[in-house]
């Protein structure tokens, strides 16, 4: 079943209207709390009480079952020293049955374990994603204990419910076909007003607590399993425009206590165990109908909205700061539900000190699971440097001096350097050599070259194609006519494919254009 299923409103017993029933609700509510004074408004009843605050609470509770038969809804306050009594029609429901849960949890099973294959895949480089191998493995790894660690969330908040004869539905799973999680998570439904603070936070807090207890085991399962994933070398260049996920402290601290390198390739059923934890800190937001804003209403009351306030600011902020559009979707999406939590029904029964510390718990699991940057793309670097030809590193900028003697008949020279790609991109490039002279009347042409050729097109540009981390042997060619003493010809070789003044490059000497200088002069 998905819940309770409430008595048809045609039921004989049933009033059609509040109004019909006064006497029989006056009768009800004095049975439980003596009346004084007595209001009656279009849809509601209100009622001035002498309550024994000793045994508020549970005499509250038998007038909420005993009301809920009648299709009504009691609710208590205390305005300015009194106690008030509210009694209002509950709205018709209703039920639906459980396919729409069945088709759901099949839907969402089926487009995990497509997730899982693609993770498998892409980690352990095993080929298309439709492999049975795949399938199987990205099923049992991953799509596995991740149903399991949200199942467990969901059934947890269903029993803390039961338990406060909160009718509630069984979880709706929601499938994301096509990603990297194939899910956007599961919820439930409650069905009917929480009734008091003590429910609304055992309720809001099982399901962290349950999932959080899940994923432990999963996370240690996995990371135990992570001997087998291969790692990326830390001297291995990641490529730009490549995602990252990002951490939380307790992420950490496994991470720590396996001893486990960085950067880190984890296995699949260790990064359902970091969605488990992931999925945790998203509920435990204290803000609207999450879980967190369950037990921040419960504790703090009215003033849990500006808890709320604090997420949605939080949110914004992480969101413009690291350029996550999760975040600014999310604050959207709590803001679109309503940053207040209703109250519960009794919202004048303390909590105990038991209670409390379950928030303090709660506060503590959310700072511990939180990840400030869930998804984050490696910036990319377009650097390169130049080098001698025996491959002494000299840097983005090269000036080299060269003496000649001078002579009578046309020359031919070759400078032989290298180039070498430490971005994290292939990179294109195109030089540009231009060739002055202190001398007017003499020729002199430049021309580049790869691998020591140097009988290749004079020309003025020159393209070349470095992969990642590579390098590349070049030659600057050079012919000059007859030349006199003191003659200096300067040529210049300026790349011109990429826009050298942005301050994301390895180089020390970013803000100018990455070239190269020779001089030669003739004596």
């Amino acid at each position: 079943m998905s819940g309770w299923n409430y008595p048809r409103q045609t039921h004989q017993n049933v009033p059609k209207s509040l109004l019909d029933d006064i006497e029989r609700i006056k009768g009800l509510v004095a049975r439980y709390f003596p009346i004084y004074n007595i209001e009656v408004h279009f849809d509601t009843i209100s009622m001035k009480c002498n309550v024994e605050e000793i045994t508020l609470e549970q005499k509250f509770e038998d007038l909420r079952q005993e009301m809920k038969e009648l299709s009504y809804i009691p609710l208590i306050t205390k305005e300015r020293g009194e106690y008030i009594v509210h009694v209002v029609k509950r709205p018709p429901s209703k039920f639906r049955g459980i396919w729409l849960n069945l088709i759901l949890l099949f839907a969402t099973i089926g487009s995990t374990i497509f997730a899982g294959a693609g993770l498998w895949s892409a980690t352990f480089s095993t080929g298309d994603i439709f492999l049975a191998e795949n399938l199987i493995n990205g099923g049992l790894y991953f799509a596995l204990p991740l149903m399991l660690i949200l199942s467990v969330h969901e059934m947890a908040h269903y029993v803390a419910a039961k338990k406060h004869n909160v009718a509630a539905s069984l979880p709706f799973f929601i499938p994301m076909p096509f990603s990297v999680l194939g899910t956007f998570g599961a919820l439930i439904s409650i069905r009917e007003p929480i009734p008091t603070k003590k429910a609304l936070l055992d309720i809001g807090f099982a399901g962290p607590i349950a999932g959080f207890v899940v994923t432990i085991p999963v996370l240690i399962i996995g990371f135990m399993m992570n001997g087998d994933v291969p790692q990326i070398p830390a001297s291995e260049i990641i490529a730009g425009g490549s995602m990252e996920w990002g951490t939380s402290l307790f992420f950490e601290i496994f991470v720590m206590a396996f001893g486990l390198p960085s950067p880190l390739t984890i296995h699949p059923m260790a990064f359902a165990g970091w969605v488990g934890l992931f999925v945790t800190a998203l509920n435990l937001l204290p803000a609207g109908q999450l879980d967190g804003g369950h037990i921040a209403r419960a504790l703090l009351g009215e003033k849990s909205r500006y808890a709320g306030y604090g997420v949605i600011a939080l949110l914004l902020g992480l969101g413009l700061m690291f350029d996550f559009s999760g975040w600014l979707i999310l604050a959207l999406l709590i803001m679109f539900m309503g940053i207040r939590h209703p109250p519960p029904l009794n919202d004048v029964s303390h909590l105990d000190n038991k209670r409390k510390m379950v928030g303090v718990a709660a506060a503590l699991m959310l700072v511990l699971c939180f990840v400030p940057v869930p998804l984050m793309q490696v910036d990319y670097n377009y650097d390169f440097t130049f080098q001698e030809g025996d491959g002494t590193l000299v840097g983005p900028h090269f000036s080299h001096s060269i003496d000649k003697q001078v002579f009578n008949d046309w020359q031919n020279y070759s400078f032989p350097f290298r180039i070498e790609n430490n971005g994290n991109m292939e990179l294109d490039l195109r030089f540009n050599i231009d060739i002055t002279t202190n001398v007017s009347g003499y020729e002199c042409y430049a021309w580049l070259s790869q691998n020591g050729n140097t009988t290749g097109n004079v020309s003025q540009y020159f393209n070349t194609t470095l992969e990642l981390g590579q390098t590349q042997n070049l030659s600057l060619n050079m012919m000059f006519s007859p030349m006199v003493n003191a003659t200096q010809a300067i040529i210049d070789i300026e790349e011109l494919e990429y826009p050298w003044m942005e301050a994301n490059l390895n180089s020390e000497s970013a803000g100018r254009a990455h070239g190269m200088r020779v001089a030669v002069n003739f004596t």
